[in-house]
């Protein structure tokens, strides 16, 4: 009554390590792993067993798997791997419906030296039906070139940007999603930096901004149309991927 996955790779080793994390691959793949994998089996790109590589690796159904350089022999860093979920089959079948085309990309929203996304939709057809799938898709696009100036402002964590009003961090990634009042997904929800659009949450209430430094200082702003705007800040951490999950309230409550 069991299956295994497709193999996921949302990892590369560099820094730390290579980590492949469940929650990662749930928010680019979304349904295609089960809610409690039974268990989870890891291989390089090579197609070498995990178990066969001489590296001390760390695997958890629940978590995902990680391997650490520091923890290797000296000299020799982890290997590039792959991760698949033994997941209960699906009983029965559902009808689904057909997705329509994507829209165009909409315009890049960045300013100079700044990292934005562009975004596309599609409708499932017939509208009484659901797919299997995203409606909303972003890609990150860069800003135009800004003209140099004297920047004085420091950062613990990146670099400053071409505008030198914020830091950037190349490497992070800050997934996240956004629930509204009653615990329902808040599809649409902007989120903004220093008042300048990053992105819009996805329809499950999900969201990935690249390059934002987790460095403590970082405030991003959520705003929802018939909710309370809501400041939140980036917390610390040093992994190259970071999960931050977000509540708001009607318009008019406490947000304290």
């Amino acid at each position: 009554n069991y299956e295994w996955t497709t193999w996921f790779n949302v990892d590369h080793p560099g820094g730390r390590g290579d980590y492949e994390q469940l929650n990662a691959i749930r928010f680019y793949y979304r349904t295609r792993v089960c809610e409690t994998p039974r268990a989870v089996e890891a291989r390089t790109t090579e197609w070498v067993p995990a178990r066969e590589t001489g590296e001390m690796v760390h695997a958890d159904p629940t978590v995902g798997f990680w391997c650490l350089n520091e923890e290797q022999s000296p000299g020799r860093n982890c290997s590039n791997y792959a991760v698949r979920f033994l997941c209960l089959k699906e009983m029965g079948m559902n009808i689904q419906g057909t997705w329509g085309v994507w829209s165009n990309w909409s315009p890049c929203p960045a300013l100079c030296g700044q990292v934005g996304v562009q975004l596309r939709h599609r409708s499932c057809q017939p509208q009484s039906l659901t797919c299997n799938g995203p409606k909303i898709e972003g890609k990150p696009c860069n800003g135009p070139e800004c003209m140099k100036t004297d920047c004085y402002l420091h950062c613990v964590m990146g670099r400053v940007n071409a505008d030198c009003d914020a830091c950037m961090c190349e490497e992070h990634i800050l997934l996240g999603s956004v629930r509204s009042a009653g615990g329902l997904t808040a599809e649409g929800t902007a989120i903004l930096h220093s008042g300048k659009l990053l992105t819009l949450t996805d329809h499950n209430g999900h969201f990935r901004i690249p390059g934002i430094c987790p460095d403590g200082n970082t405030t991003l702003t959520f705003r929802l149309l018939g909710h309370a705007t809501r400041d939140v800040i980036v917390p610390v951490t040093t992994e190259r991927t970071s999960v931050l999950s977000v509540q708001l309230k009607r318009a008019g409550m406490d947000c304290a």
